[in-house]
């Protein structure tokens, strides 16, 4: 039977702790601020602007979908037939008039 013991796990958590943390924030800073890299460039600055636009006009003009229409197109997708519950006929219990 196999024991693995805590001495080895400990070691192999502080092993790292003279390791670096990288940062994509700071690397994409340093990115932008060197001369020869796209995304220090006017067309990198164009492609965000058109970006944020568009996701503007997106959050202005998006449909919101209900949870009937979710379940319609997941049933279409799977190949399945969407069939809503039929609505229930309220019956009068005999003997009570």
């Amino acid at each position: 039977m196999w024991r693995i013991s805590p001495q080895l796990l400990c070691a192999a958590g502080t092993s790292t702790a003279n390791l670096q943390q990288f940062s994509f924030a700071k690397r994409f800073e340093e990115m932008k601020n060197d001369e020869s890299c796209p995304l220090s460039g006017p067309e990198y600055a164009l492609l965000l602007e058109k970006v944020e636009h568009y996701r503007s006009l997106q959050n202005t003009y998006a449909v919101k979908q209900s949870d009937i229409e979710r379940a319609k197109r997941a049933a279409h997708y799977s190949g399945l037939e969407f069939t809503p519950k039929p609505p229930t006929k309220l019956t009068p219990k005999s003997g009570t008039a």
